[in-house]
């Protein structure tokens, strides 16, 4: 989900993956999307220099990239202690789990605008949420809720406090310098 109740508004779904496709990247396809993968934010002109391209040929292939699904979305990093908040991580264990049962979780979690990351897992644990919120009794809260109202398919939740986020880059490793 997207970190619109930073702002004050309903968030979003996001989708971090999809299907592996054998899209063939050009040279000068793959230089961009290093630059972006390090910082997305470094501006146009200064990406079209190192390219040695233009800003508009760098906001053409952008583009091109979103229509491909090559980007599927940009996120930022913040530092919620700077925000006064927290970020806790769930592992949670199901049990008797249904697609009717996991879409109505999954419609919960959307609703709940401090809980950021919604992610099937294959493991031991079957289910990850991250929240940021303003305190443990926050987080408790939500979680309590949780437990609840889906008491017939949670089976066990383990949790961690996270203190610092670091930098995560989504492009394969493969591809970086």
């Amino acid at each position: 989900y997207r970190k619109g109740y930073l702002v004050g508004k309903n968030h979003e779904s996001m989708f971090y993956s999809g299907k592996q496709d054998d899209q063939k990247l050009k040279k000068e396809e793959l230089e961009l999307l290093k630059l972006m993968a390090n910082n997305a934010r470094m501006p146009l002109v200064e990406m079209s220099r190192i390219l040695k391209s233009t800003p508009m040929k760098v906001i053409y292939k952008l583009r091109d990239f979103e229509a491909r699904k090559i980007i599927l979305g940009y996120r930022i990093l913040v530092d919620l202690n700077v925000l006064g908040k927290e970020f806790f991580k769930n592992f949670i264990y199901m049990k008797n789990l249904t697609p009717e049962r996991e879409n109505s979780l999954i419609t919960f979690c959307s609703l709940q605008p401090n809980i950021v990351y919604y992610i099937r897992s294959i493991g031991s644990w079957q289910l990850e949420l991250e929240f940021e919120v303003d305190n443990y009794q926050h987080y408790n809260k939500i979680m309590d809720e949780i437990k609840e109202k889906f008491s017939d398919i949670v089976k066990n939740v383990e949790f961690v406090l996270i203190q610092k986020e670091h930098k995560y880059i989504w492009m394969p490793e493969s591809y970086l310098p």
